[in-house]
């Protein structure tokens, strides 16, 4: 049995799920800690991390818990910047 709080998304090839995941992982959150910061259910986030397209209320939430803006999340990152950090 798989245990969907783990999904990983890198075949997903979404940049906003493979994007929340890195943000969520830099600023050291679980997705529950992302998730109750946010005001949504953990499984809110483990489902936008497989692939699910949330609502723009809920990126805006993600957003401003991760400090970042909603295009930040949404943006597939450009050669130049996909390997720095």
């Amino acid at each position: 049995m798989c245990n969907t709080a783990f999904v990983r998304t890198e075949q997903t090839g979404d940049p906003l799920s493979t994007n929340l995941r890195q943000l969520r992982e830099k600023a050291d959150l679980s997705q529950v800690a992302l998730a109750v910061a946010a005001g949504l259910s953990p499984a809110t986030v483990v489902r936008i991390e497989a692939g699910q397209k949330p609502r723009l209320e809920t990126l805006e939430q993600l957003a401003k818990v991760l400090g970042v803006g909603v295009g930040d999340l949404v943006t597939q990152p450009s050669p130049t910047t996909a390997g720095a950090a």
